[in-house]
């Protein structure tokens, strides 16, 4: 099978700007963190951003890190987000429990690591895709640095195997994202790879996307 243009997901959009921004890009998904963290966002916030600056066929992900349940039905009925990503060490059971309750896709992110392989088939059956990232420092998740992605293609493997999609998260940066593309992953995951101290900017979303519509032009000779 040819390889195909990977799903671009441009996380962390945490002011009405980034959204104006996420609004005219090529991504397929538009991410919000409701976790603590620099870019934290209150769900008012969010539902103001999006009528003012509608994101028209790309899908809303609202990332949560070991959130109670009830919150988390809460903030995607606000926002009416379309993808639910958990990020924490919420459990396979409760993945399932949110995806029942909610009537959405869920995705799990998961950190790379000696177990991430059997965590990735623990939660298959409770989940409808997942997003591979970095651990740096006991910290998951928005540390801007990469893992080994000599790794990538065998979480390739196992997305495939599952029949679910895998995006590839951590470090990723238009300076880079070639490299990444060489795996031809399904997904990629970027979020402070598109920031110029700290604020979402329009220079590197468009070196990005000169990046992707390259890989893309290759891939379709």
């Amino acid at each position: 099978m040819l390889p195909q243009t990977p799903m671009f997901k441009m996380c962390g959009l945490h002011s009405e700007n980034d959204v104006r921004l996420a609004a005219s890009s090529s991504a397929s998904f538009a991410g919000f963190v409701f976790a603590p963290g620099k870019r934290n966002v209150e769900p008012a916030n969010v539902r103001k951003w999006l009528q003012a600056h509608p994101l028209c066929s790309k899908k809303i992900a609202a990332l949560f890190v070991n959130a109670p349940v009830r919150k988390v039905i809460a903030v995607v009925e606000e926002i009416q987000a379309d993808v639910i990503q958990l990020h924490g060490e919420e459990p396979p059971e409760e993945a399932a429990v949110i995806r029942h309750r909610t009537g959405k896709d869920v995705w799990k992110a998961l950190p790379h690591g000696e177990y991430t392989h059997q965590q990735i088939d623990a939660y298959a059956d409770y989940v409808d895709g997942f997003i591979i990232d970095a651990k740096v420092n006991g910290r998951f998740g928005g540390s801007g640095e990469s893992f080994a992605w000599e790794h990538v293609p065998g979480y390739i493997k196992a997305g495939k195997a599952h029949r679910l999609p895998l995006f590839i998260a951590g470090g990723v940066r238009p300076e880079n994202v070639e490299d990444l593309l060489a795996y031809h992953p399904a997904g990629i995951d970027i979020s402070s790879g598109l920031e110029k101290d700290g604020i979402k900017d329009a220079g590197l979303l468009e070196q990005l996307e000169k990046r992707l519509n390259s890989y893309a032009a290759d891939i379709s000779r």
